[in-house]
């Protein structure tokens, strides 16, 4: 299964290369959001 990281635009403005869990966390908590809004598996071909 892949993850596919919906941050990446962001992220990459950002120069940055990984998120820990406790950051996602985090960025959930201030868009009132859940991990699923911003992550998505994907089955892999």
């Amino acid at each position: 299964m892949e993850i596919i990281m919906r941050l990446d635009v962001m992220m990459a403005m950002r120069k940055v290369k990984r998120i820990r869990f406790e950051t996602l966390a985090k960025i959930c908590d201030v868009l009132e959001c859940q991990p699923g809004d911003l992550l998505e598996a994907s089955k892999e071909d």
